[in-house]
């Protein structure tokens, strides 16, 4: 009897094991943990003397749930380079500073350019929310003397009525069970009865509504993204902002010529002259070195510039050879004028401009060297016309002295002007290729009196240029 029992309880034994395992796999497991949301965070960015109290200040604003960024947010807006002193200022500002929220995940974006006005602590406030390259705020406050609420109260009222309106991420929701595990979920009522059953069907339904509520109001913010088009224009005024750039270096390639001519003259030994075989490299520099001030002297700064020929020949009336050089440069003071999105200079210095022959034979009656020294007042401006802008500028040349022509010619008088014009184009952050066209103008009035040597009514040497090369801005 036990014998033959012993294989039947092995038989139930297995069966047992076999049902087991399989209630354990079909029986609901547990809901898993799930990961705790990160909670929502606002980024903050800023520069000047009161940028620790200005952050502090910013901090104690968030709502309970949101949190500082921690560095992330400035890592991706400074990929694009880094921002000037007068961040704040630049045209760009807007579309880099919502790159950098979509990327670094932020519910707002918090910039302040901190400053000292006289013995006042100011801030210019600027408050980004995700879509929108418009700030929602555009403020200049007054900061506190104490880091307390109470004296900050200019900030708190800007950038709290933003702040308050962020919420920490919700938590999400546990996924419902399937299958049998969630017939049997439904089938465990809570104790407090049956009634209670249908009440979870309901709460699904908010949830289309709420969808139904942010695609209504997407449509809203298409209009949004017009705002970069309104800095456009701004934009194609160069790879960085020249209204509060700290410095900017050029270098340009250049082809062109020179040309003379006298009217009514007398003396046989006097020809007109021309050459267009002119090959000069050239340099320009700006240099604004208290951009990070306030006020007038910010716009107020030093420029300079310099070109020089290569070697070159010129033929007098007999066929002999005359080596000629040519170069010329430029120093004094350069002001700004803060008209956006253009960009407007005024200037004033003082000029060299010089050309020499050396060689055998009366240089100075067959090529004509000339050295010029002058002051120069002048304008300038770019103008965004699409992805380019369009350079134009204009100068009064005041001659003090012009060299060998006017020393051959009794009571001799000058006056010279020149012109730029021309276009660039952006090619990055701080670069920038120009094309440009220059022409300066010298008009002689000369008295000879008839014993003179040289007799002439009067002569015009003209300068012009053809120019290539770009700007780097600082």
């Amino acid at each position: 009897m036990s014998t033959r029992s012993q294989p039947r309880r092995r038989a139930l034994l297995v069966w047992f094991l076999v049902l087991s395992s399989l209630a354990v796999l079909v029986s609901p497991r547990p809901a898993s943990a799930q990961k705790k949301p990160e909670p929502a965070r606002v980024a903050f960015y800023g520069t000047g003397p009161e940028l620790k109290p200005t952050r502090e200040a910013v901090k104690r604003l968030l709502p309970d749930g949101v949190e500082l960024d921690q560095g992330r947010f400035t890592r991706e807006l400074q990929k694009g380079g880094a921002l000037g002193p007068e961040f704040d200022k630049s045209p760009r500002l807007g579309k880099r500073v919502q790159k950098a929220i979509e990327r670094s995940k932020v519910k707002a974006a918090v910039l302040a350019r901190t400053y000292r006005q006289k013995k006042d602590r100011m801030a210019h406030v600027l408050v980004f929310v995700p879509g929108s390259a418009k700030p929602e705020v555009d403020a200049t406050v007054k900061l506190g003397k104490k880091n307390t609420d109470s004296e900050w109260v200019e900030l708190n009222d800007a950038v709290f009525p933003v702040l308050s309106k962020l919420e920490p991420e919700p938590e999400p929701e546990p996924k419902p069970a399937k299958g049998k595990a969630k017939a049997k979920a439904e089938a465990k009522p809570p104790k407090k009865g049956a009634a209670k059953k249908p009440e979870p069907e309901p709460e699904p339904e908010p949830e289309p509504e709420a969808e139904e509520e942010e695609a209504e109001e997407k449509p809203e913010k298409k209009p949004e993204p017009r705002a970069p088009d309104e800095d456009e224009p701004a934009k194609a005024g160069g790879g960085f902002d020249r209204h509060a750039a700290l410095a900017s270096v050029g270098l340009a390639l250049s082809f062109g010529g020179r040309d003379l001519s006298y009217n009514d003259a007398r003396s046989p030994q006097l020809r007109d002259y021309s050459t267009g075989n002119l090959l000069m490299l050239g340099a320009r520099l700006e240099l604004f070195p208290l951009a990070a001030s306030a006020g007038f002297v910010k716009n107020v700064g030093l420029a300079g510039k310099f070109d020089w020929a290569l070697p070159f020949k010129s033929k007098g009336v007999g066929g002999q050879e005359f080596d000629g050089n040519y170069s010329a440069f430029e120093i004094g003071l350069r002001y700004r004028i803060p008209i956006r999105p253009s960009a407007l200079g005024v200037g004033i210095g003082f000029g060299k401009e010089t050309f020499s022959f050396s060689g055998e034979g009366e240089a100075y009656n067959d090529v004509a060297g000339v050295d010029y020294s002058y002051l120069r007042f002048g304008l300038d401006g770019r103008f965004p016309v699409g992805p380019v802008a369009l350079l134009a500028g204009a100068g009064y040349r005041l001659v003090l002295s012009g060299g060998s022509i006017a020393d051959h010619f009794t009571d001799t008088s000058m006056v010279g002007v020149d012109a730029r014009l021309g276009a660039a184009l952006p090619l990055g952050e701080r670069f920038e290729g120009f094309l440009a066209l220059r022409y300066a103008r010298y008009g002689y009035s000369m008295s000879p009196r008839p014993t003179d040597t040289f007799v002439a009514g009067g002569a015009v040497a003209q300068f012009f240029a053809l120019e290539l090369g770009g700007n780097l801005g600082f």
